[in-house]
C-alpha cells in the first residue's frame, strides 16, 4: 500500500526533499518546521504551498517548542490579560532526566571560551523560533522590529558521569539562549531556552526540572506552568517527548486532505 502520511524528523530538514513527498500524493509531519510564515521563509513557505496544491496534501509543522508551548499555550494565557506588557516563555529541560547520544554535539562539556566563541545552536535558531514568536506578536495587533540574541553559561562544580561519557568540572553544563522581540523599541516577548545537565551548575539555576513556564507582566501579572506530574516516588514525570509526538497527531489536524499548509 501506498502511504497515506509521512513523518519526517530528520536531524537537519531538506525541504526538496518534502515538497518531492507532498507532489506524490503523501502528507506530511515533520516536527522541522515550518509553523508560522515569516518574510525570512516566505520563499520556503511558498514552495510548500505549491507542492501541496500540485499533490492535493497537506503539510502540519508542530511539536512541543516552537508548535505549542511557545505559541498556541502563550496566546491561551494571552486571552486572560486585560493588558500586556512583557511576555516571557521559559523552555527548561535537564538533559541528565535522559541523556541522548546528542549531548556532546549539544556542546555540554566544552570549556566555557570554546562554546562561548561557537555556540552549538544553529545560526538559524533564532529565526525559527521567531516564527512562534512573531505568531504571538502578531496576535497581539503587533509587528516585530528586529530580534535580539543573548547567551550565558553555568559550570560543572564537579565531574558529572552518564551513560555516554563524562562532564568534566568547569565545563559547560548549562545554557541559556534568549531571543527578545523588540517591539516599539521595548520587548514584547522573550523567549528563554535553559538547556541544563544536573540542576547542581554554578552559578546555580532553577533546572531540577524540565518545563515550560510563561510570565506575563501587565495588568493582571499572570504565570502558567507545563510540567509532568509529581510520581509515587517524589520525582517529577518529564513526558516532553510524548507532548511532542502528540502536538504532531494528525488526528488533531481539522482535515487530513486540505490542501493547504497547516
Amino acid at each position: 500500500m501506498a502511504a497515506d502520511c509521512v513523518h519526517y524528523s530528520p536531524l537537519v530538514s531538506d525541504l526538496d526533499m518534502v515538497c518531492r513527498i507532498l507532489r506524490s500524493g503523501k502528507n506530511v509531519v515533520s516536527p522541522s518546521g515550518h509553523w508560522y510564515p515569516t518574510e525570512r521563509y516566505r520563499e520556503q513557505y511558498e514552495k510548500l504551498e505549491a507542492a501541496c496544491a500540485e499533490g492535493g496534501t497537506s503539510y502540519h509543522g508542530a511539536g512541543i517548542h516552537p508548535g505549542f508551548a511557545g505559541d498556541i499555550f502563550v496566546l491561551t494565557a494571552a486571552r486572560l490579560m486585560n493588558r500586556v506588557d512583557c511576555i516571557h516563555l521559559y523552555e527548561i529541560v535537564n538533559f541528565a532526566d535522559g541523556p541522548n547520544s546528542y549531548i556532546g554535539h549539544m556542546g555540554f562539556g566544552q570549556p566555557p571560551e570554546e562554546f562561548l566563541a561557537r555556540p552549538r545552536r544553529s545560526p538559524e535558531a533564532p529565526y525559527l523560533f521567531a516564527q512562534s514568536i512573531a505568531m504571538v506578536v502578531e496576535h497581539l495587533g503587533k509587528k516585530i522590529e528586529r530580534l535580539e540574541p543573548h547567551i550565558e553559561v553555568r559550570l560543572a562544580p564537579a565531574d558529572i558521569e552518564y551513560p555516554g561519557g563524562i562532564i568534566r568540572k568547569g565545563t559547560v553544563a548549562g545554557q541559556h539562549f534568549w531571543w527578545e522581540a523588540i517591539v516599539d523599541g521595548a520587548p514584547l516577548v522573550v523567549f528563554h531556552g535553559f538547556w541544563c545537565f544536573g540542576a547542581d551548575v554554578e552559578p546555580a539555576w532553577d533546572c531540577r526540572d524540565s518545563k515550560y513556564r510563561v510570565i506575563i507582566e501587565g495588568d493582571p501579572r499572570t504565570e502558567l506552568t507545563l510540567e509532568g506530574a509529581l510520581l509515587p516516588d517524589g520525582r517529577r514525570n518529564n513526558p516532553g517527548l510524548i507532548w511532542t509526538a502528540m502536538a504532531e497527531s494528525p488526528r488533531f489536524l481539522t482535515s487530513a486532505m486540505d490542501a493547504r499548509v497547516c
